[in-house]
């Protein structure tokens, strides 16, 4: 806070810190998904911003799109995405373009809202990847409420689809919370995880493959130092 305020001559009421969660929050979400982003680089060996704006056309990644450029993200990938229902993709493009529409399910736009994304499609494996960056805070049945939205988005485009969906989490301690929380006993069952007990009341068993994946996020960006909730 000392040295944002010392170099942008501003004062402290106008200086976001860490100590406002609020304002923070999605200053933390994109560093996020840089680290991601990073992580690909050093996989895939790409070495120039064309290389790496070409891979994520080419696995139909929307992690860093703005919500006003989802309608050509649509448009873009129609090959996948209008196949099987045109129909049904013609009514979420026009949601996208703001022309009144009732949908039966979520939308793409209502996803990237709740901070779910595409990080790729395979259509030779019929599956769809999803990557989330949830905070610790953020409790199970919100969890499984939002991947059960975020299938039934995709299955309504790409039928026969399964889904994985990663939670990229900050640290080990992060996934350990989130794993007990999701494999606990459900109620009402003797030994079901609450992630199984979920997806079986949606139907859903065997569709949608999920877990938490630690990149170390707080250890190689944050000094180790666990201080906000975020």
């Amino acid at each position: 806070k000392f040295a944002l305020r010392f170099f942008s001559g501003k004062t402290s009421q106008e200086t976001a810190t860490p100590q406002r969660p609020r304002t923070m929050a999605p200053y933390v979400l994109q560093a996020r998904k840089v680290d991601w982003l990073l992580a690909i680089m050093r996989t895939m060996n790409l070495t120039s911003l064309q290389a790496v704006e070409s891979h994520l056309k080419a696995q139909a990644c929307s992690l860093f799109l703005r919500l006003p450029q989802l309608p050509d993200y649509y448009r873009d990938h129609a090959g996948i995405l209008a196949a099987k229902d045109p129909e049904n993709y013609r009514q979420q493009l026009a949601r996208l373009d703001k022309a009144p529409q009732a949908l039966p399910c979520p939308t793409l736009e209502q996803l990237h809202r709740r901070g779910i994304y595409i990080i790729r499609i395979d259509p030779q494996k019929r599956e769809i990847w999803l990557a989330s960056f949830p905070g610790r805070d953020i409790k199970a049945d919100r969890i499984m409420d939002w991947t059960i939205d975020a299938h039934q988005w995709a299955v309504s485009l790409l039928p026969y689809y399964h889904s994985r969906h990663c939670y990229y989490v900050l640290d080990e301690n992060h996934k350990a919370a989130l794993l007990a929380a999701l494999t606990a006993t459900a109620p009402d069952t003797k030994a079901t995880p609450y992630w199984d007990y979920r997806l079986q009341g949606a139907k859903l068993s065997g569709a949608v493959k999920l877990g938490p994946v630690n990149r170390d996020f707080i250890k190689n960006w944050c000094g180790n130092i666990h201080r906000t909730n975020i």
